[in-house]
């Protein structure tokens, strides 16, 4: 795990061995415990970091290690493949996490993948990690340097916290003693979703929510039905490539109903999405299945190894229609959502 301080300078505090800003000129004076060396959130100066196999300097990070050049394998196969790195924020323990690292290993995909969240998930997601605000630029882009300057191509995928736009915050208003979940709950703007984004500057980017979100731009929206799966819960995605809708009507088999009083889907659920049944309800309900994460990269055009998910037909002919449909923001619906955003919580 990367260990990201925090945008304060030094106050007196004493402070972990680690790495300490080399240029004179900046006052910044902070040491990280476990800091692998990208550069200073201050001043941008790059900082020496040694590599674990010898006493050489690092450039690169093998799995999360730092390694110099000679410690470091060819990740770049012999036709010149572009090593594609994933950041994704807000990442939780892994709801996006599992089911990527799912579809890179059946496919083959030249893809690292690191997760971002202010709590410390690092036993749990399935890539590298790195502890910091999420709403901070300045923690985030020194989380993810390495990624933005070593990579050939950077996607990002983003699920800021849903609780301003819930159906269930609004619902439960009156007893929590608020008008406006959005006055209340942090949104996008609070957050700095659009600034981060921006400082990302990512090749692709996907940006999920509930379908209530009206932060989210020109939606794709897509439910469980529309991929195969047995359930409902719509979620809606903005994302920088053309990706049509996919919502179907169904049954919700039993054990994978979605709405929120329903105490019996916590382990189909878990299953189904493919993520560990032990994670809590909320946390396996915002869970992204490999189905919806696949439908997403088989559009974007860094990934065109990914196919559609087993079952699903593709809707290209539709693109024009559905991105037509969903500048309403979201509220036009072809079919019933009552399940769609019974989801609680942050994402």
């Amino acid at each position: 795990m990367v260990s990201v301080p925090s945008d304060t300078a030094t106050d007196g505090t004493e402070r972990p061995p680690g790495q300490v800003c080399p240029n004179p000129d900046c006052h910044i004076d902070q040491r990280w415990e476990g800091f692998r060396g990208l550069a200073c959130p201050e001043c941008g100066t790059k900082l020496a970091v040694a590599c674990e196999k010898c006493d050489s300097g690092a450039v690169e990070r093998v799995d999360g290690s730092p390694r110099c050049s000679e410690h470091v394998p060819d990740l770049v196969a012999d036709g010149g493949t572009e090593r594609i790195a994933f950041i994704d924020i807000y990442s939780g323990p892994g709801g996006v996490g599992y089911a990527l690292d799912a579809i890179i290993r059946e496919y083959d995909l030249p893809v690292d993948h690191i997760g971002i969240d202010k709590t410390d998930y690092s036993d749990t997601y399935p890539g590298d990690f790195a502890q910091c605000d999420a709403s901070s630029v300045g923690q985030v882009i020194n989380a993810v340097w390495y990624y933005l300057v070593d990579y050939d191509v950077v996607i990002l995928w983003m699920s800021p916290p849903c609780l301003a736009y819930s159906t269930v915050s609004w619902s439960n208003c009156n007893q929590l003693g608020f008008d406006d979940p959005r006055e209340y709950y942090p949104t996008f703007a609070d957050l700095n979703v659009r600034v981060v984004l921006e400082a990302i500057d990512p090749d692709a980017y996907i940006i999920e929510n509930v379908a209530n979100c009206e932060d989210i731009r020109e939606p794709t929206r897509i439910n469980g039905f529309g991929v195969g799966l047995p359930f409902d819960l719509e979620r809606h995605f903005e994302t920088s490539f053309p990706c049509p809708n996919r919502l179907d009507d169904g049954e919700a088999e039993a054990g994978h109903f979605t709405r929120t009083g329903d105490w019996q889907s916590k382990k189909p659920l878990a299953r189904t999405k493919g993520v560990p049944e032990d994670w809590g309800r909320q946390e396996i309900r915002s869970a992204m299945p490999r189905e919806v994460v696949q439908y997403l990269l088989h559009y974007c055009p860094e990934f065109p190894e990914v196919p559609l998910p087993d079952g699903v037909e593709d809707r290209q002919q539709f693109l024009t229609e559905s991105f037509v449909a969903a500048t309403d923001g979201g509220e036009t619906r072809s079919h019933s959502t009552t399940d769609t955003e019974q989801s609680e919580g942050s994402q």
